[in-house]
């Protein structure tokens, strides 16, 4: 666990997994019956999600190493989702208007997915995400009956992947947070 023979340590980070899980269910609850702007409670629900990923990973693993890159990468969690939890009046006030922050935080984001997922299911439904990605930089060089697009840049791609209702925050997180997750935690 948490770095071999600190037991202290290991406990601290496994209460801190426990009180971010008991956490995320009270927020799914409350959020029930008193929800968020959609944009917010999503990012909020994910931040706390992609936490609880990263955070009882570091608690299992024994090598320093190991431990560093877990809590390396609950920390780009909390930048990307973080910040459209703050941020999400101005993100869809400006509709579509990418910042610098908004595409390095985009393609951070992309990642972070792109690696619990990995953690979690494997490398195949990765895979999968990849391909479409390329598809969307390199869709435009396909014929229009293969499925060929007129193109897509990094600022549209970042737009809708990261800042908007189609992407992270979309349908899949919606109904994960407002039906499965509640579902889920009533289980006994």
């Amino acid at each position: 666990g948490l770095l071999e023979g600190d037991d202290a340590l290991e406990t601290v980070g496994r209460l801190l997994t426990r009180l971010l899980a008991i956490g995320l269910s009270v927020y799914a609850i409350w959020n029930a019956f008193s929800p968020l702007p959609p944009l917010q409670e999503r990012s909020l629900f994910l931040l706390m999600l992609f936490t609880l990923v990263y955070l009882s990973q570091a608690v299992e693993h024994e090598r320093p190493t190991q431990i560093a890159v877990d809590l390396f990468w609950l920390a780009l969690s909390l930048a990307t989702f973080g910040y459209v939890f703050i941020e999400h009046e101005e993100i869809a006030f400006k509709s579509g208007l990418v910042t610098q922050t908004d595409l390095v935080l985009g393609v951070v984001c992309v990642l972070v997915v792109l690696e619990a997922t990995r953690r979690i299911v494997g490398w195949a439904l990765v895979f999968t995400a990849l391909v479409f990605l390329v598809y969307c930089f390199y869709g435009q060089h396909l014929p229009r009956w293969v499925g060929g697009h007129g193109g897509f840049d990094l600022d549209r791609i970042v737009t809708t992947v990261y800042l908007s209702g189609n992407g992270v925050f979309g349908v899949a997180t919606y109904i994960t947070f407002k039906f499965v997750y509640l579902f889920v935690i009533e289980e006994p």
